[in-house]
């Protein structure tokens, strides 16, 4: 419990100097990334300097995810424009664009989570096999929480 005090004196220290400036504390993105760090960092037993490297690696991935929605959006649009002019050819290859985008979505979060291998230790990575299950679990609830709220 003693490893959780630096990473928590660093997100109250980030909410304070947050609300000082006048603007909001976290994006919701950025409070289910700090969730999910504090989590695994509890379960995991994580060093400050392990939690700082999650957090890169869960950071560096929602970037990413939020490229993907950007660029899957413009596709569809695409799509759609190449569907009303008849452009087969451009149908095809936008297809094809697709597809990329939705499998590189999808091996995402393993690569991710694959990218920790180099900062946890054999025990950490199974203790983290383990506790996958119950966050995405968590996420998903909260999600339909969240999607229920007007």
């Amino acid at each position: 419990m003693t490893k959780l005090v630096l990473p928590v004196c660093w997100l109250l220290l980030g909410a304070a100097l947050a609300a000082a400036q006048d603007r909001p504390v976290a994006a919701p993105g950025e409070r289910a990334r700090t969730y999910l760090v504090l989590r695994i960092v509890e379960a995991l037993e994580l060093s400050d300097q392990q939690a700082r490297d999650l957090s890169e690696i869960l950071a560096a991935s929602g970037e990413r995810r939020a490229e993907l929605v950007a660029e899957r959006k413009t596709l569809d649009q695409s799509l759609r424009t190449a569907l009303d002019q008849n452009d087969d050819p451009r149908i095809a290859e936008l297809i094809a664009r697709s597809r990329d985008l939705d499998r590189e979505s999808l091996l995402l979060p393993l690569g991710s989570f694959a990218a920790t291998d180099a900062i946890l230790s054999l025990e950490q990575r199974a203790k983290l096999v383990l506790l996958l299950p119950e966050l995405r679990r968590q996420v998903r609830r909260a999600a339909r929480s969240q999607a229920s709220v007007p």
